[in-house]
């Protein structure tokens, strides 16, 4: 990823939740890094440390991504390969959901938290 693609992605970011202040945990890659990188004012970059796979939540997403949907798996088109992880993230983000318990009632101990949002196809 390019430094001009990370900050029209944390420029998406920022317009989506204007009022809050999000950190953006990164790995050390370049374009995260980068000296002329131009952020909005809400948003901070958190670094891990090098060589830190274990402290990437991404990281972690993405193994168990490959392993449920992708292990020994030829797809003919990327937009076969896009419809994939789309499913496989909604699956993600309904266990989620139910984890949390969506049902409770309001006031309950976790009826503050929002709901996973895809953003995709």
């Amino acid at each position: 990823m390019h430094s001009e693609c990370f900050e029209l992605f944390a420029g998406e970011v920022s317009r989506r939740h204007p009022e809050e202040l999000v950190v953006l945990v990164c790995d050390g890659a370049a374009s995260h890094t980068a000296t002329e990188l131009s952020l909005p004012d809400n948003i901070r970059i958190l670094t891990l440390p090098p060589y830190s796979p274990e402290l990437n939540p991404t990281e972690q997403l993405w193994d168990l991504i490959r392993e449920r949907r992708f292990a020994n798996v030829a797809y003919d088109t990327l937009e076969e390969v896009e419809d994939h992880l789309a499913e496989e993230l909604r699956a993600l983000g309904a266990e989620r959901d139910r984890s949390l318990g969506e049902g409770r009632s309001a006031g309950g101990p976790r009826s503050g938290r929002q709901r996973f949002e895809f953003i995709g196809r």
